[in-house]
């Protein structure tokens, strides 16, 4: 029997969850291009894709593992769905989250598993991920949110059914962090049709699979809506190959851009989606992905957001917006060869060069004053924009710039 989940593992995962799960939804999403259909895992038991690969796992072990208890790590989401699984089969689950997991997650495990513990640990998933595994040492049954081909086949059962109720789907867009969502999807489509393009999303915050994929060094940046999608991939990880086989690429996409799609989602298809289910939709929407007429499914993971969060993401000049802005003038600046620093001044950042400031909010603001529609803001020019204004500063007025790089 190989490591990996074969095709019939998902087809048993199937078996196992039917009488605990039922399809989700595949809706139509014309603004996205003609042929474009979401799949809706955010109204799911748990609203996220994780209780079909938490819940199949469960439902594989046996009397002795389910009775020495349960731990797992996770950013929220699969914490969630093993203790909901956890209650189901009538086991203990202790279950490490980093401390800054939204209170929607965290209070979530306690709302789904009576016998589960959220325990908040660490200031990122691998730090909580690296504490759970040392627990697991004294005789917990340890379950990888990612690396266990019990919970990859439940996650295949996605593939299994787009395949089944979208027989001409042409294209299958999927979230990517650690790889187990898309390592099962991936698997099931391709044995079904080998044909069908499968691509994996993922935000340039959380470039882990995306690093392995295009021989990349992009690191992690932990402060992100995508925080779903936070954390390496364990050494070792079975998705890795898995990915590596099956995957026709993996792309990136923008803080705004995720943005912009779970606006896009909640104004048009009128579902609440967090940052790292709405990836898919982002990269349809910014062009990473072209919309060139392929029948193309997308993924839509998970609707675990905070209240706050998603009235954040609602707001022009929004928190998300600012950070991406300013990190596209910087990334722009600095290529112009000049010398950036970052302070805050009155509670907001600014970017200092020499004796010049730029204020990436108020710049926002008067952008989206000025177009009377946050939609029709191109950050990506606003950026080249004060690139070249900066350029036009060096050559006529170098004193304003002067701690230029070497």
């Amino acid at each position: 029997m190989t490591d990996h989940p074969t095709l019939g593992d998902i087809v048993r995962a199937q078996h196992r969850l039917k009488a605990h799960l039922r399809p989700t939804p595949l809706e139509e999403a014309a603004g996205l291009g003609a042929g474009t259909f979401l799949k809706l895992e955010n109204t799911n038991l748990t609203h996220s894709f994780k209780i079909r690969g938490a819940l199949n796992a469960m439902l594989s072990l046996d009397e002795k593992a389910l009775a020495r208890g349960i731990i797992a790590a996770s950013s929220g989401n699969f914490a969630m769905a093993v203790a909901y699984a956890a209650r189901l089969c009538g086991a203990a689950a202790q279950i490490l989250m980093p401390v800054g997991t939204p209170e929607k997650k965290a209070s979530g495990v306690r709302r789904y598993g009576a016998g589960a513990e959220a325990v908040l640990f660490g200031d990122n998933f691998d730090q909580a991920e690296a504490e759970a595994l040392r627990r697991a040492r004294g005789g917990l049954t340890w379950l990888s949110p990612y690396n266990d081909r019990r919970v990859i086949a439940g996650a295949g059962t996605i593939g299994v059914e787009i395949v089944s109720e979208l027989p001409r789907v042409e294209r299958v867009l999927v979230p990517v962090g650690g790889g187990g969502l898309i390592s099962g999807v991936a698997t099931a489509v391709k044995e079904l049709d080998p044909a069908v393009e499968v691509i994996g999303v993922s935000a340039e915050s959380t470039p882990a699979m995306f690093n392995v994929f295009h021989d990349s060094d992009r690191p992690q940046v932990w402060n992100t809506l995508a925080e779903a999608l936070s954390g390496d991939i364990e050494a070792g990880s079975m998705t890795v190959p898995i990915c590596k086989r099956y995957l026709d690429d993996v792309v990136l996409v923008a803080e705004e851009q995720i943005a912009s799609a779970m606006r896009f989602l909640v104004d048009v298809q009128g579902w609440v989606v967090e940052g790292g289910g709405a990836v898919g939709v982002a990269a349809l929407l910014q062009g990473a992905i072209p919309r060139d007429g392929k029948i193309t499914a997308v993924v839509v993971s998970g609707g675990n957001v905070d209240g706050e969060t998603f009235r954040r993401v609602l707001q022009p000049g929004s928190d998300p917006c600012v950070r991406c802005l300013e990190d596209l003038l910087r990334r722009e600046l600095e290529a112009e060869g000049l010398r950036v620093e970052t302070a805050t001044e009155d509670g907001e950042p600014v970017l200092v060069v020499g004796e010049m400031k730029v204020f990436p909010r108020r710049l926002l603001e008067g952008q989206i004053a000025e177009a009377g529609d946050p939609e029709a803001v191109d950050l990506d020019w606003l950026a080249r924009a004060h690139r070249a204004y900066f350029r036009n500063l060096r050559r006529f007025h170098p004193s304003l710039v002067t701690r230029s790089a070497s």
